[in-house]
């Protein structure tokens, strides 16, 4: 879903995805342990060092990993062509930047000729993020709204969602089941662009069906490390099941009939046979 900037909360999460290669994402260089200094660049959007927060208040672009740094520019207030853009302390005048939604691109706010760019045109997995004048600059970009929420049982009145076993200390393997919503290990982040679920508390962590791809039917469903997962979701509001992205009559099931039941099963099984139906993708 594609998040309006201006209206965001500033504790909501975000991605800025490349408009030429929507598997490329703007990220900071070393992952969630980059600090001061760090480079922005392009980088395969699992990475959980592509997640930003923006702020309309100061209109800073917050790292999600450490709230205190922010994306900025090389130079205080620079207006030089191709000035590097990486990661500074927010309150030690770290720059501020206006999304133009008519243009799609990332504007200075304090030169608005001046625009987020990636080195070469049209760059791949590793460019470096600087900026140049706008009118140069071929780069644009989507924003993709990455706020956090649970995926509740219809049948349930809201009482049981979708949880990993373990709750936020569970890890790659753990099991995928129903549990009361008031479950730590029951918030998710659903990515618009690679359509994979990933776990609130430890993004590099997705829903993954036990097999590559797999369509047998009650197979298991549990959390592996995103960069492995090949499985993505497709929530359908017609008649409100989550459906395998690679199979359409494959949908996500609680063992049993609309268990209410904590600890009850996740797997997927033929859709026709589903009476299970969702809230929807952790929107």
């Amino acid at each position: 879903m594609a998040l309006d900037v201006a209206s965001v909360e500033s504790t909501q999460y975000m991605t800025i995805v490349a408009d030429w290669n929507n598997n490329l994402c703007l990220e900071a260089a070393g992952g969630r342990s980059a600090g001061v200094g760090a480079n922005a660049r392009l980088w395969t959007c699992e990475v959980t060092s592509s997640y930003w927060k923006y702020n309309p208040t100061t209109q800073q672009i917050h790292t999600a990993w450490n709230d205190s740094l922010c994306l900025d520019v090389a130079g205080r207030n620079s207006s030089a062509t191709d000035a590097n853009v990486g990661i500074w302390y927010c309150n030690d005048h770290a720059e501020t930047w206006i999304y133009n939604e008519s243009t799609r691109k990332f504007q200075t706010a304090y030169d608005p000729s001046m625009c987020l760019d990636i080195a070469g045109h049209n760059g791949g997995q590793g460019a470096n993020a600087q900026i140049h004048p706008c009118n140069n600059v071929n780069d644009t970009w989507e924003v993709q709204d990455l706020t956090s929420g649970k995926v509740v049982g219809d049948w349930s009145n809201g009482a049981m969602c979708l949880e990993a076993s373990g709750g936020t200390g569970a890890g790659s393997g753990a099991n995928v089941r129903l549990w009361s919503c008031s479950a730590t290990g029951s918030s998710w982040v659903y990515n618009t662009v690679t359509k994979k679920v990933h776990a609130a508390w430890h993004y590099s962590l997705c829903l993954d069906v036990a097999g590559t791809n797999s369509s047998q039917t009650d197979a298991n469903v549990t959390l592996h490390p995103c960069s492995n997962v090949t499985e993505g979701w497709v929530y359908s509001p017609s008649d409100r099941k989550i459906r395998t992205s690679y199979n359409s009559n494959m949908c996500l099931d609680g063992a049993g009939y609309q268990s209410t039941s904590n600890g009850t099963n996740i797997q997927i099984h033929p859709c026709s046979n589903v009476n299970e139906t969702w809230n929807g993708l952790g929107y």
